[in-house]
C-alpha cells in the first residue's frame, strides 16, 4: 500500500512539474512563437529566437497577421524595419519575414505562407546575386527550380501552387509541443529571462525585425569597426573563392533561382498582391570583392535577367540600390575610437536601419524621415535602362578604384590568398 501511494505521489508530483515547466515556457515563450504579451524584464528581448528564427516565423506571422511584407535574406531583416514611419496605416501591420542563411526558394515559400493569412497587399522583396549563383562542382546540388520538391523541408499553410497543405496542421502541433514541453525550451527560457539586462545579445522583434545594434553592438565596442570589416571581408573571399560561382549551370542554363523568382512573381500577381523588388545595397568594399574574385561579369548578367523577369513578370520596375556613392564608400577610417559604428552598414554585406529607412521613403515614394534624401541613391530600372545602369555602375567602380588604389591592393591580396588556400585545401 505504501509503495502504490508512493509511486502515485511521485506520478502526481512528476505530472505537476511537466504542466509547470510547460506552463512557463509558454510565458516566456523563448522563441517568440506563441507572441504572449512582451513584458518588460521578463520575456521583452528574446535571444534564443536567432536559434528558431525559421520555426518561429512561421508562428509569429500567423499573430502579426500582416498587410505589408518585408521578404529577403538576413540584409532587409536587419535593415527594414516594419516600424518605420513611412507605412501609412493602411498598411500595417507590416511584417519581416526575411531570414539569415535561407535559400532564394525558402525566402519567397516564408512569403507564400504569410500571403495565405489573407491580408497582404503588397510585398517588398529584397534580391541579391549571391542567391542566384550556383557552384559549376557541384552540379548534384542544382535545383529543378519553382517547385523544388527537395527544398520543400516543412510544411506552410500553402503549396508552391497555392493549394492549402494539409502537412501544416501536424507540423504546427509537433513545434508547438516542442517549444513548450522540451528540456531545451526550459533552458531556453531560463536564459530569455536571465538575458533582458543584457544589451548585447540579439533578438527578434514581434514583427521579425532584427535589431542590428544587439546583433553587432558588442563586437564593435571591444574590437572596433575595422576589425569587423576584416573579419566579413576574409568571410565573403573565402565564399567567393571556394567555390566555382557562375549564374549558369555547367550546361550553359540559367541559374534556377531565376526561375524561382519568376514561379513567384507569377503568383504574386495572379493573387492581386502588389510586389516592390529592389537590389540589396552592397558596402564598396563588398562589390570590390565581387570584382576582384572575377564576378562582376555575373553580377551584370544578374542584373540583366532580373531586369527582364521583373519587366515581364510582376508591377516593376526594379529598384537598384547599388552604387559607389556617399553611403556605401564611407570608410573605416573615418571611425577614430572603438565603440563607434559606420553611419550607413554594419560591416560590408548589412546596412544599418538608417540606410533602410532612406530606402522604404525612396520605394515607397513618401518622405517620411527626417534624413535628407540623396535622389541618386536607388535607381528604378527597365530593359530599356538596363545598359546605360551597368555602363554608368562599372564607370563609378573604375573611379572609385582610381581613387582609391590602397583598398584595391589590399581586397586584391585578400581574394588571392583566399584562393590559395581553397586549392591547398581541395
Amino acid at each position: 500500500m505504501r509503495d502504490k501511494t508512493f509511486a502515485i505521489g511521485w506520478f502526481v508530483t512528476f505530472l505537476l512539474g511537466l504542466i509547470l515547466a510547460g506552463a512557463a515556457n509558454y510565458v516566456i515563450d523563448p522563441y517568440g512563437m506563441f507572441e504572449v504579451k512582451r513584458i518588460e524584464g521578463l520575456n521583452e528581448i528574446k535571444p534564443a529566437a536567432a536559434t528558431r528564427v525559421t520555426t518561429a516565423k512561421v508562428y509569429q506571422v500567423l499573430k502579426a497577421h500582416p498587410r505589408s511584407l518585408i521578404v529577403g535574406n538576413s540584409r532587409p531583416e536587419l535593415g527594414l524595419n516594419p516600424q518605420n514611419a513611412c507605412w501609412e496605416a493602411y498598411e500595417q501591420p507590416v511584417y519581416n519575414t526575411s531570414l539569415p542563411g535561407q535559400s532564394f526558394y525558402r525566402q519567397v515559400r516564408y512569403a507564400q505562407h504569410a500571403m495565405a493569412t489573407g491580408d497582404v497587399g503588397t510585398v517588398l522583396l529584397g534580391l541579391d546575386i549571391l542567391d542566384f549563383l550556383v557552384d559549376r562542382n557541384r552540379p548534384e546540388r542544382i535545383g529543378p527550380g519553382w517547385p523544388n520538391p527537395k527544398q520543400e523541408t516543412r510544411s506552410w499553410l500553402v503549396q508552391p501552387d497555392g493549394q492549402a497543405d494539409p502537412g501544416f496542421l501536424w507540423d504546427r502541433l509537433d513545434d508547438g509541443f516542442r517549444a513548450v514541453m522540451s528540456v531545451q525550451a526550459l533552458a531556453d527560457s531560463a536564459y530569455t529571462v536571465m538575458s533582458q539586462g543584457n544589451p548585447d545579445v540579439s533578438t527578434r522583434t514581434a514583427l521579425g525585425f532584427n535589431p542590428g545594434e544587439r546583433t553587432y553592438g558588442a563586437i564593435i565596442r571591444n574590437e572596433g569597426v575595422k576589425v569587423l570589416f576584416q573579419e566579413k571581408n576574409k568571410s565573403i573571399a573565402a565564399r567567393l573563392t571556394g567555390q566555382d560561382l557562375s549564374v549558369r549551370t555547367p550546361g550553359g542554363k540559367l541559374s534556377p533561382t531565376f526561375a524561382v523568382l519568376e514561379g513567384f512573381l507569377n503568383y504574386a500577381r495572379v493573387k492581386g498582391v502588389r510586389v516592390i523588388p529592389f537590389i540589396n545595397p552592397y558596402h564598396a568594399e563588398y562589390m570590390l570583392l565581387l570584382d576582384r574574385a572575377g564576378l562582376w561579369g555575373d553580377f551584370d548578367e544578374w542584373r540583366r535577367e532580373v531586369t527582364r523577369i521583373v519587366e515581364q513578370t510582376g508591377d516593376g520596375p526594379l529598384w537598384d540600390f547599388n552604387g559607389f556613392n556617399g553611403y556605401t564608400t564611407e570608410g573605416v577610417d573615418t571611425v577614430a575610437a572603438k565603440g563607434e559604428a559606420l553611419a550607413w552598414f554594419w560591416e560590408p554585406s548589412h546596412y544599418r536601419q538608417e540606410l533602410g529607412d532612406i530606402m522604404l521613403s525612396r520605394m515607397l515614394d513618401r518622405h517620411c524621415d527626417s534624413k535628407e534624401l540623396n535622389e541618386d541613391f536607388g535607381v528604378q530600372v527597365t530593359q530599356k535602362t538596363i545598359d546605360d545602369r551597368l555602363e554608368d555602375l562599372a564607370l563609378q567602380r573604375d573611379l572609385y578604384m582610381l581613387a582609391n588604389p590602397n583598398d584595391v591592393l589590399r581586397l586584391s591580396k585578400l581574394v588571392k590568398r583566399q584562393e590559395e588556400i581553397s586549392l591547398a585545401t581541395q
